[in-house]
C-alpha cells in the first residue's frame, strides 16, 4: 500500500493517545494492529510490554520487551525496562546479565559516568562521618542500583529520603537531575544538577552532565562553558571531550571540534564513540576518506553500532557510491529498525539511483520525527490518499526549502485534476509567484490562519501518491510564470544590455544553526571570484540573481567585470521571475533560483557539487524534472575550477552561435 508508513505512524500515535488517557483496551488493540503490519515495530512492542506489566502479566510483558530490545538494541530505555521487569519477576540473575550486556555493548555505558557520586560520597560518607554519613551512603548505593535497573520512581524516592536526612547531599541532588534528564524533564534536570554543583563544584561529572542538559535545551554556548569547566577539574576526561567536540561542531567551530575529538581518542583509543565523533566532524569538513576510516574503526570496535553504520553510509553516498550507502543504511536499520534518519537517508540514496518506486515510501520516514531539520506537522483532518476529491478542499503544505516548494508545486495541477479545490500554503516570498500555478485556487502564506479544508497533503508526499517514476515525472513546463507587469518593467530596464543576458547565482543560503545543512551549503556554493573566467567572457552581460550575504562578493570583482546588480529592488520570487523572464540563460548553483528558472522553462545551467542532490540523479547532464536544464557536475569533490572551465567553453560556443 502506498501509505503503509504514514498509516502505521497514525495507528501508533492513536494507540499512544489511548495509552496516555488510560484507555488500556483501546491502546492494546491499536498496538496489536501495528504489529500485524510490522511485527518488529520496536515502540509498539515496548508499549505493549508496559501495558502487560501494568496488568500484572509478567511473562507477556517480558516477551514484548524482549521483542522491542531485539528490534532496537541501541535504545537504552528498553534495556533498563527489560532488566527491571526481570527483577520484578524474580529473575535477578537474568536482570544482572542484561544490565551487564547493556553496559558492555554501549547503550548503558553512560550510567557508569552519570551516576558517579562526589569524591567524598564515593567512600560512603558524603559530607561528614558517623551514622548519618553511613546511612546516606547506603541509601545512595541503593538509589544507584534502582537507577541502573531502570526503576526511576524508586531511585527518586530514595534520593528524596537522603535529602530528608542531609539536604545538601550533592550526589543525590545530581542523581535526581540525571533521572529528570533521562525522562526529558530538562528544566528540573538543570535545577537539580545546578544545586549539586552549588554544594560541591569540584566534581567534573556534575559539570559535564549539566552541559548535556543545557545542550539539549539548545543552550549550546552555556553547555560549552560547562564542558570546559569539567575539563578544568579533570583534563583527562574523555566523555567531556567528546561532548565538547559535539557542541563545538554545533557552533560551526570545526577546527576546535577536531582537536577536542582527537584528544578524547588519544585518551581512549578503544572508544567506538570517540572514533565516530571524530568521523562526524571530519565529514563536516569534507575530509571523506579520513571520516570513513574513523567510522570503520568505530564499527570494528563495536560491530553493532547503528549510528556509525549510518554515518559510513553518508560518507559513501557523498563519495558517489549510493548503492554501497544503501547497504550500510540497511545494516543500521537491521540493528535499530526505528532509526528515522537511516531510513530517510536510504531514501535519498534510492532516489539518487533512480529507484523512485522504493525511494518515495522510504522518504516518508521524514515525517516520523527524529530527522534533523524536519518537523512533521499534524492536522486533525485526514491525509489525502489520492482518491477522487469530489469537490472537497485540499491543503497542500510546504516542507524544507524554497526550491523544494518550487519543484513540487507542479503537483498542484495533478491534484486539482482529481476534482478538488486546491489551497496551497507557501512561504511568504513565494506566495505571489505560486498563484500562477495552474489548478491552484488559493495561496496562503505560512504562519497565517489557514482556511477551512477537508484533507491535506505534505507537498513532498505528492510523488508517492501519484506513483511517480523517472518515466512519469510531470515535466510539462512552464508551470509558473512572471506577472506581465513585472516582465514589462524589467524588459525596459534591460533593453540596453549587449549580447547574451545571463543571470548568475553562486551561493546558497547558509544555516549556521544546522551543521548538516551548513556543510551541504559549503559544498554547493562557490565564491564569485572563482567565476572570473566566466565573467571575462565577451559577448555576454551577467546579471546578478544572488541574494543574502554572498552578494557582497560583487565588490571584490574589478568594476569592469562585475555582474549588473539590481537585487536590492527584488522583494520576492515574483519580482525575481520578472527579471528572469527577460534573460537568455540562468547559470546557478543548486539553489532555489535554479528551480525557478526550470519551472519557467528558461534555459538553466546548474553547477552541481560532486555529491549532487538526489533530484539530479546520477551521471546525467539533463534533468527529467526540468527539460530546459543542463547539469555541470564536479568531477572531483570541491573542484569548481574544472566546472567553470567547461561552462565557459560552452557559453563561448553559445555566444558565438548567437
Amino acid at each position: 500500500m502506498v501509505h503503509d508508513i504514514a498509516h502505521l505512524d497514525q495507528l501508533f500515535q492513536e494507540a499512544k493517545a489511548h495509552h496516555r488517557a488510560k484507555r488500556w483496551s483501546d491502546a492494546e488493540r491499536l498496538y496489536q494492529a501495528v504489529l500485524r503490519v510490522q511485527s518488529r515495530h520496536a515502540e509498539a512492542n515496548y508499549h505493549l510490554g508496559l501495558l502487560a506489566t501494568e496488568a500484572g502479566k509478567q511473562e507477556a510483558a517480558l516477551s514484548y520487551l524482549r521483542s522491542a530490545l531485539e528490534a532496537s538494541p541501541g535504545n537504552r530505555q528498553y534495556w533498563l525496562t527489560y532488566a527491571e521487569t526481570l527483577m520484578h519477576a524474580g529473575k535477578a540473575e537474568e536482570a544482572k546479565s542484561i544490565l551487564d550486556q547493556g553496559i558492555r555493548h554501549g547503550p548503558l555505558a553512560e550510567l557508569l559516568i552519570s551516576t558517579k557520586p562526589s569524591p567524598a560520597s564515593r567512600q560512603g560518607t558524603p559530607r561528614g562521618s558517623g551514622t548519618k554519613g553511613a546511612r546516606t551512603g547506603e541509601l545512595m548505593a541503593q538509589a544507584v542500583r534502582h537507577h541502573q535497573a531502570g526503576r526511576v520512581g524508586e531511585a527518586e524516592g530514595v534520593c528524596r529520603r537522603i535529602l530528608s536526612i542531609d539536604g545538601r547531599h550533592a550526589a543525590s541532588l545530581h542523581l535526581l537531575g540525571v533521572l529528570a534528564y533521562q525522562t526529558r524533564r530538562l528544566e528540573r534536570a538543570a535545577k537539580m544538577i545546578g544545586e549539586a554543583i552549588a554544594v560541591d563544584g569540584c566534581v567534573a561529572e556534575f559539570h559535564c552532565n549539566l552541559g548535556s542538559v543545557l545542550y539539549d535545551q539548545g543552550k549550546v554556548e552555556e553547555a560549552v562553558r560547562r564542558y570546559e569547566k569539567a575539563l578544568a577539574i579533570r583534563p583527562k576526561f574523555p566523555e567531556a571531550l567528546i561532548s565538547l567536540g559535539n557542541a563545538l561542531r554545533q557552533q560551526g567551530r570545526l577546527e576546535e571540534a577536531v582537536v577536542r575529538s582527537e584528544q578524547a581518542l588519544a585518551l581512549d583509543p578503544a572508544s567506538a564513540e570517540a572514533h565516530a565523533n571524530l568521523g562526524t566532524v571530519l565529514y563536516d569538513k569534507c575530509r571523506l576518506v579520513e571520516a570513513a576510516h574513523c567510522f570503520h574503526r568505530a564499527i570494528a570496535i563495536q560491530p553493532g553500532f547503528p549510528s556509525a553504520l549510518y554515518s559510513l553510509g553518508n560518507v559513501l553516498k557523498d563519495q558517489g557510491k549510493p548503492q554501497d550507502a544503501v547497504f550500510q543504511y540497511d545494516q543500521a536499520i537491521a540493528i535499530q529498525p526505528d532509526f528515522p534518519e537511516a531510513h530517510f537517508n536510504k531514501s535519498l540514496a534510492l532516489l539518487l539511483l533512480g529507484d523512485l518506486a522504493a525511494g518515495w515510501p522510504a522518504y516518508e520516514w521524514r515525517r516520523r520525527g527524529g530527522v534533523r531539520g524536519l518537523k512533521p506537522r499534524r492536522f486533525d483532518r485526514p491525509q489525502w490518499d489520492g482518491q477522487p476529491l469530489g469537490g472537497r478542499t485540499i491543503l497542500l503544505h510546504p516542507e524544507q526549502g524554497h526550491g523544494d516548494v518550487l519543484q513540487f508545486s507542479r503537483y498542484a495541477t495533478l491534484v486539482a485534476a482529481r476534482g478538488g479545490r486546491v489551497v496551497l500554503e507557501a512561504y511568504r516570498p513565494l506566495v505571489r509567484l505560486l498563484r500562477t500555478v495552474p489548478g491552484v485556487a488559493e495561496v496562503v502564506s505560512s504562519g497565517e490562519s489557514l482556511p477551512s479544508f477537508d484533507v491535506h497533503l505534505p507537498l513532498m508526499s505528492a510523488p508517492l501518491v501519484f506513483g511517480t517514476t523517472v518515466d512519469s515525472i510531470p515535466a510539462t513546463v512552464p508551470y509558473m510564470q512572471a506577472e506581465p507587469a513585472a516582465t514589462a518593467a524589467w524588459a525596459g530596464r534591460l533593453a540596453g544590455l549587449r549580447g547574451l543576458k545571463v543571470g548568475l547565482v553562486w551561493a546558497g543560503n547558509p544555516r549556521p544553526d544546522d551543521p548538516d545543512a551548513n556543510a551541504i551549503d559549503r559544498r554547493r556554493s562557490i565564491r564569485l571570484a572563482q567565476l572570473a573566467p566566466l565573467l571575462a567572457m565577451p559577448g555576454a552581460t551577467f546579471v546578478s540573481l544572488q541574494k543574502g550575504d554572498p552578494a557582497a562578493q560583487i565588490a571584490d570583482i574589478p568594476p569592469a567585470r562585475r555582474p549588473l546588480d539590481m537585487m536590492a529592488e527584488i522583494e520576492d520570487f515574483a519580482d525575481t521571475a520578472g527579471l528572469v523572464a527577460n534573460l537568455d540563460l540562468v547559470i546557478s548553483v543548486d539553489t532555489s533560483v535554479a528551480h525557478l528558472a526550470g519551472a519557467m522553462a528558461k534555459p538553466v545551467w546548474i553547477l552541481s557539487r560532486f555529491d549532487g542532490c538526489w533530484r539530479w540523479l546520477q551521471d546525467r547532464d539533463d534533468s527529467p524534472w526540468y527539460p530546459t536544464a543542463r547539469l555541470f557536475r564536479q568531477r572531483a569533490p570541491g573542484d569548481w575550477d574544472e566546472v567553470v572551465e567547461r561552462v565557459s567553453a560552452v557559453l563561448r560556443q553559445k555566444s558565438a552561435g548567437r
